[in-house]
């Protein structure tokens, strides 16, 4: 009989009739075992890219900062990240803590982008200065990512479907410029409890980010600078999505 211990609650349901597996964390299709970093760190840095040609979609040239994969109990803070294509992205990570920092340049792809099973990864403190095509992302199952105290020029609240899910964003103030992504293969563009909270919109754009159409079970609360949207949620269900709506306008 195999006894597991958890260090926190499961964020979906497990059922007998379920085939669940227990495998040990980090391990691959050829390598059971510790595939993994743990307790890295990466602070006190300035990252400039060597000028290169203006962003295109989907043709980046790779001139991208911090990649987190794999990773566990890591942590980013006190870093300049100037011309990136991707700022910072994570995947198949738990446990990551993005402080203070701050991405300048031209037009890029991704200023944050927890994708892949990221978990519990937190962004706070961030300026994003310069123009994002999409935002502050989130992707395929990663779960439990809290996006805080922030501040982002130009870009959107973007998920690249794959059903993430229990995604917060909140204390950010942005211009809402920026476009979500995602395959056409990739399944829901969000699960269950977004929550955007205390967000103050610059151009009055609503679209993503004051959209109850567009989240499952989720909450807007204190959404400031712009109007409720109505618009039907790409690759999301018809119908009440019973996303909750308050404090329009509040702090």
């Amino acid at each position: 009989r195999l006894v597991v211990q958890l260090k926190q609650p499961f964020r979906i349901d497990i059922r007998p009739e379920w085939k669940v597996t227990v495998e040990v964390p980090g391990s691959t299709d050829n390598k059971p075992g510790k595939g993994y970093v743990e307790e890295v760190g990466i602070e006190g840095l300035r990252i400039e890219m060597a000028p290169h040609k203006p962003f295109a979609h989907l043709q980046d040239l790779g001139f991208n900062g911090l990649y987190f994969d794999r990773a566990f109990n890591c942590w980013a803070r006190d870093l300049v990240i100037h011309r990136p294509d991707v700022a910072i992205s994570t995947s198949s990570s738990k446990n990551l803590t993005i402080r203070d920092v701050e991405v300048t340049g031209p037009l890029h792809h991704h200023g944050f982008y927890a994708r892949n099973s990221s978990h519990d990864i937190l962004f706070e403190r961030f300026q994003i200065k310069s123009t994002d095509y999409h935002g502050l992302s989130v992707s395929r199952r990663s779960t439990g990512c809290v996006f805080r105290d922030g501040f982002m020029a130009k870009g959107t609240f973007d998920s690249h479907k794959g059903m993430p899910f229990d995604i917060i964003r909140t204390n950010i103030i942005l211009s809402n410029e920026g476009t979500v992504g995602g395959g056409g293969n990739s399944g829901p563009r969000n699960g269950k409890r977004f929550v955007h909270w205390n967000v103050r919109v610059l151009n009055g754009i609503a679209i993503h980010v004051y959209q109850p159409r567009e989240l499952s079970m989720g909450a807007l609360v204190g959404i400031q600078g712009a109007p409720v949207s109505d618009e039907p949620g790409s690759w999301m269900p018809e119908g009440d999505t019973g996303t909750l709506v308050a404090d329009h306008g509040k702090t």
